[in-house]
């Protein structure tokens, strides 16, 4: 289904990716660099570096899980690739839009974040990370998968914690539920009052997830890829 793809450059001012190398992972390339375009580091261009930061900032965000059901995988990893935004994901992320008024450039920068750019849609097309009990009221057709999540105790050692995750029938149903519950949930009612999508984006990482830092790398997904100038 998602065979074609379309890569999209990056946008000639890093503003949001400076904000994440020097604040979020300073420590993966060293604080106090500064960006420039043209200019070389380690014999890469610096947005190239940046991209590359950002993509390893994308793949340690998407949990370690492992599928313990039949669930089928239905995007193989050989066509998912950084930085790429299938034509199917980008009309779907503008459908959501028209329906639910959830930014597009919003649910592009989750599916990339979440799942990888199409790496890991933890199975049978659930590319947002689901939680079953969080949008089984707004399934079509209600049905979940086993995965096990790995948690680290304070200690440092890790535990498995067995998660119910929502299990769809297609994409286009994963996108659409995403949207409705997003609009649904009293949780996200302050993003859908906030004037841009900036304000968005503050006010749907406080409830969404865990982490601190994942406002800051939407937005830099977003920055980073254009994603509002794709979306118009």
């Amino acid at each position: 289904m998602l065979k074609n793809k379309i890569k999209f450059k990056a946008r000639s001012k890093p503003s949001w990716v400076m904000l994440i190398l020097a604040s979020a992972v300073s420590y993966m390339i060293g604080s106090g660099d500064g960006f420039e375009r043209g200019a070389k580091t380690g014999g890469q261009p610096e947005y190239a570096r940046a991209e590359k930061v950002l993509n390893d900032i994308i793949s340690s965000w998407i949990p370690d899980r492992e599928i313990v059901s039949s669930a089928r995988i239905t995007v193989e990893p050989f066509t998912a690739q950084a930085g790429f935004f299938p034509d199917t994901v980008i009309s779907l992320a503008k459908m959501v839009q028209d329906s639910f008024c959830v930014p597009a450039a919003v649910t592009l920068a989750q599916w990339a974040l979440e799942s990888g750019f199409g790496k890991n849609g933890i199975g049978d097309h659930n590319y947002f990370g689901h939680h079953y009990v969080s949008v089984k009221s707004y399934m079509p057709h209600p049905a979940y998968i086993v995965a096990y999540d790995r948690k680290q105790r304070p200690d440092g050692t890790w535990k498995r914690i067995p998660v119910r995750y929502a299990k769809y029938g297609s994409i286009e149903e994963c996108f659409m539920v995403h949207g409705e519950y997003l609009a649904g949930s009293d949780y996200y009612r302050g993003a859908f009052r906030a004037q841009t999508t900036r304000g968005f984006i503050k006010e749907l990482s406080k409830h969404y997830a865990e982490d601190p830092k994942y406002a800051m790398k939407l937005l830099a997904i977003i920055d980073l890829y254009n994603l509002e100038g794709i979306t118009k």
